[in-house]
C-alpha cells in the first residue's frame, strides 16, 4: 500500500510542477522554469517510487539538484565538490541519508559564516565491506558539546542536529549498530562527516 500510495500522489505534484515548467517557458521566465524543473526532480529522487534503498548516483544526483536550488536562493554561495569512483555510484544507500548532512552543512555551516560562502566537499572509499563517504565543509565548525548533543539520540533535536538524529536512526536500524555517522569539527574550521554503511552492489529497486 505505501508503495502504491508513493507512486499516485506524487503524480499530481509532478504533474503540476511540469505545468508550471512550461507556463513559466511560455512567459520566458527561465529561471523561474529552472526552478521548477529543479524541484521536480528533487521530489522524484526524494520519493523514488516508494522504495527504500537507492544506488549512490541518486543520492548524489539529488545533492546536485539542492544545491543547485539552494544557489538560486543563495546567490551561488555554495561550492559543491565531489570525488567518488564508479564503483561507488554502483552501490546502493539508504535513500535521503547523505541530503540532510548536506543541509546541515550549508545551512548551519557555511551560511551562518560572514560572508556565507563556502565549500561543501564529497568523497568515499570502500574499505573491506564498507563504505565511507566523507561530507566536509569549511562553515563555522561545532563544539564537541554541539557534536554531542547531536549524536545523543535521547536528547531533543537541535537547530544544527536537524535530520540528523533521524539519519542516525535509519541507519542503525537497517545497517545494524556498528554504522552510524562520526563527526569531527572545531569552530571556526568547519565539519566533516564520515557515514559508514555497507558496501552492497545496487542491482535495481530493493
Amino acid at each position: 500500500i505505501k508503495a502504491l500510495q508513493a507512486q499516485i500522489n506524487p503524480h499530481f505534484l509532478y504533474n503540476t510542477l511540469d505545468l508550471l515548467h512550461w507556463l513559466a517557458e511560455d512567459y520566458g521566465a527561465d529561471e523561474i522554469s529552472e526552478i521548477v524543473s529543479l524541484l521536480s526532480s528533487f521530489y522524484k529522487l526524494s520519493l523514488s517510487k516508494g522504495v527504500d534503498v537507492i544506488s549512490v548516483k541518486d543520492a548524489i544526483q539529488q545533492i546536485e539538484v539542492y544545491v543547485k536550488l539552494q544557489n538560486f536562493r543563495f546567490g551561488d554561495s555554495i561550492n559543491l565538490e565531489i570525488q567518488l569512483s564508479q564503483e561507488i555510484y554502483e552501490l546502493s544507500i539508504l535513500k535521503l541519508l547523505l541530503q540532510p548532512i548536506v543541509e546541515n552543512s550549508i545551512i548551519h555551516g557555511i551560511l551562518e559564516k560572514e560572508p556565507p560562502v563556502g565549500t561543501v566537499s564529497i568523497k568515499g572509499y570502500i574499505t573491506g565491506d564498507d563504505l565511507n563517504i566523507w561530507i566536509s565543509d569549511n562553515g563555522i565548525g561545532m563544539t564537541r558539546k554541539q557534536i554531542n548533543q547531536i549524536m545523543d539520540l535521547s536528547h531533543p533535536n537541535t537547530a544544527n542536529g536537524y535530520g540528523i538524529k533521524n539519519v542516525i536512526e535509519r541507519i542503525r536500524l537497517y545497517y545494524g549498530s556498528q554504522y552510524g555517522l562520526t563527526y569531527e569539527s572545531q569552530p571556526g574550521q568547519g565539519t566533516t562527516v564520515l557515514v559508514k554503511i555497507p558496501s552492497t552492489k545496487f542491482n535495481g529497486e530493493q
